[in-house]
């Protein structure tokens, strides 16, 4: 399973977000966080924080749907799971 988190101005949610991710019993093939220009530092903060998260550059602020489908063409994943960044999965 790939999982997809979509920032924008997340602020610390995120790292949060992204630590649960990574936390989970059955880990993610792959954690791929789609930045949609924050000015925030937030993604790459928690890109830092975190290793093994894929950060890919959206360049703009694309919206929620167009970032997700950014993400999933990098996707390699059989399953796709979006999460909002101020979700926090339980493990």
């Amino acid at each position: 399973m790939s999982v997809i988190v979509v920032a924008w101005q997340s602020g610390e949610d995120l790292t949060r977000c992204l630590s649960a991710l990574t936390a989970q019993t059955r880990p993610p093939l792959e954690i791929l966080l789609v930045d949609n220009a924050s000015t925030d530092g937030a993604p790459q903060a928690a890109v830092r924080a975190i290793s093994g998260i894929t950060l890919i550059s959206a360049g703009a602020n694309l919206g929620f749907a167009a970032g997700v489908n950014l993400g999933a063409r990098r996707a390699r994943g059989d399953w796709l799971a979006l999460v909002n960044p101020d979700a926090f999965a339980a493990p």
